[in-house]
């Protein structure tokens, strides 16, 4: 599907679609690591790859199978074990909008993701056009709160270098992916993330590596493993 046949309904559905990749997940990630440590903000954001599993299996009507399965629940283990760290009997998250953001940046997200792989388009304009709904529903919210300002010359910088580098480019590329192989695959892929970014906040803003955010790493590739074994026996079952 190339923009010269682009319908006026697609087009309200990809805008739709790209500003729960673009915009609401941003926006929803950003609140929440405001209010939270950014390693609890972090690894509860990291619920959106099990969730595209759950939507797939709903949406897409991909079947659930014992790999999938293991994968959800060792990753929400994981998850439970580095947010709690490891008190599991006295559950606390801290500043409860914090969670409620972080949670709806995963939901948001693993949404797109899953609606994603549904649509029929090119990725490369689902992605421009994606960022343009999020730049203008961005602006519009910025006006409304009177929180328009000039960024200055390094500012400019950042956010070049956050909208390209770490948001478009990754988003295109992930589109992409997804668009050619099995959903949770390539979802469970990203749940070698964490360890990446567990060491960046240790160096960059000075936070503590735990056991319990270890061990909860461990439990959530534990899942990726388990899974990739079955889908690898039910595959060569089908040959």
């Amino acid at each position: 599907m190339t923009g010269r046949h682009l319908s006026m309904h697609r087009s309200i559905r990809m805008i739709l679609i790209g500003s729960l990749g673009v915009f609401f997940y941003n926006y929803f990630l950003l609140l929440g690591t405001a209010h939270l440590k950014a390693q609890t903000a972090f690894v509860i954001n990291e619920l959106w790859p099990a969730l595209i599993i759950l939507l797939s299996c709903w949406i897409l009507k991909e079947k659930m199978n014992l790999g999938k399965a293991a994968a959800v629940i060792f990753s929400f283990l994981g998850i439970l074990v580095v947010t709690t760290d490891g008190n599991l009997a006295e559950f606390s998250l801290g500043d409860s909008r914090g969670v409620f953001y972080a949670l709806m940046a995963a939901v948001c997200y693993g949404m797109y993701c899953t609606l994603n792989k549904k649509e029929i388009y090119d990725k490369n304009l689902s992605v421009m056009i994606s960022y343009a709904a999020g730049t203008i529903t961005a602006f519009i919210l910025v006006l409304i709160q009177r929180k328009l300002t000039i960024p200055t010359g390094s500012q400019a910088a950042g956010m070049l270098w956050n909208g390209i580098i770490c948001n478009a480019l990754p988003y295109l590329t992930w589109a992409l992916a997804l668009d050619l192989g099995n959903t949770a695959v390539i979802a469970n892929l990203a749940y070698l993330t964490p360890f990446v970014s567990l060491i960046l906040t240790h160096f960059v803003l000075g936070e503590k590596i735990t056991v319990f955010s270890v061990l909860g790493l461990v439990l959530i590739v534990t899942g990726i493993i388990i899974q990739m074994i079955v889908n690898k026996k039910m595959e060569a079952s089908e040959i």
